[in-house]
C-alpha cells in the first residue's frame, strides 16, 4: 500500500500537472494509431499527434520545473513561452535541413529559402523571426539552470538531427524530394514507401528537440533558510 500512498499524494501535491498529463495519456489513446507503423499512420495527422503530445509535455514540464522553484502565476506564461520556443526551434532546425538540398523541384527550392527577415509567408524561412519566437523563455532566466536532463535531450535530439541529414533528410509527404541532401550514410532504399516510413520516423523522433526550452528550468529549488 505505500506505493499508492506515495503515488496518492503525489496527484494530490501536482493535481494539475496529474490533469494535463491525463489529457496527453487521453490523446495518446484517441489517436494512438499515429504510432503505429503501418497503414495511414505515416501522414501529417500521425505527425501532429506526435507534436502535440511533446508540446503538451514541453508545458507541463515548465510548469512543474517553475512551480517547484515556487514561481507565482507567471510560471504559465513562461511554460506558454516554453512551447512556443520549442516549436520555433524545432521549425528552425527543420527548414536549416535543407540547407545544402539539392533538390529538382522549384517549389520545393522556393519553399525553404532562409532568409533574415520576419516574413512568415510560406515563399521564405524567417530567421529573425525564429530567434525572437526561441528567446522567450529568457524571460525567466533566474530560473534556468546546466543540468543533466538538458544535456541528454540535447545530444539525443542532435544524434537524431545529423542521422536524418546523412542519411538523406526523407520526407513522408514527398518521397520524391529524397534525397534532399547529400547522403553520408547509405541507409535508405529508393522505394517510396520506405522514404515515407523513414521520414515519418525521423519527424516525430526530432520532435523531442521541442522540450528543450522546457528542461532548462529543471532547476532544483533552493533550500529555505531557517531563521536565527
Amino acid at each position: 500500500m505505500r506505493g499508492f500512498d506515495v503515488a496518492n499524494d503525489w496527484f494530490r501535491r501536482n493535481w494539475f500537472e496529474a490533469a494535463c498529463l491525463c489529457v496527453v495519456a487521453a490523446l495518446l489513446v484517441w489517436r494512438g494509431r499515429g504510432f503505429v507503423f503501418s497503414g495511414d499512420s505515416t501522414s501529417s495527422a500521425a505527425v501532429l499527434t506526435s507534436s502535440v503530445v511533446v508540446y503538451g509535455l514541453a508545458f507541463i514540464l515548465a510548469e512543474f520545473f517553475m512551480r517547484r522553484q515556487g514561481v507565482g502565476y507567471e510560471r504559465f506564461l513562461l511554460a506558454v513561452a516554453c512551447v512556443a520556443a520549442g516549436i520555433w526551434l524545432q521549425q528552425g532546425l527543420y527548414h536549416f535541413g535543407y540547407a545544402q538540398a539539392r533538390m529538382s523541384t522549384e517549389v520545393a527550392n522556393t519553399l525553404f529559402t532562409l532568409n533574415f527577415n520576419f516574413n512568415t509567408s510560406a515563399a521564405t524561412y524567417p530567421l529573425y523571426w525564429t530567434l525572437m519566437m526561441i528567446s522567450l523563455p529568457f524571460a525567466g532566466y533566474k530560473y534556468m539552470t546546466l543540468n543533466r536532463y538538458l544535456v541528454l535531450a540535447t545530444v539525443a535530439s542532435g544524434i537524431i538531427y545529423l542521422l536524418w541529414v546523412y542519411v538523406g533528410y526523407p520526407q513522408f509527404f514527398a518521397p520524391g524530394w529524397f534525397p534532399s541532401s547529400p547522403i553520408a550514410i547509405s541507409l535508405i532504399p529508393f522505394k517510396d514507401s520506405t522514404i515515407k516510413l523513414a521520414g515519418f520516423i525521423f519527424n516525430s523522433a526530432f520532435i523531442i528537440v521541442a522540450l528543450l526550452p522546457a528542461l532548462l528550468f529543471c532547476k532544483k529549488p533552493e533550500p529555505t533558510q531557517s531563521s536565527a
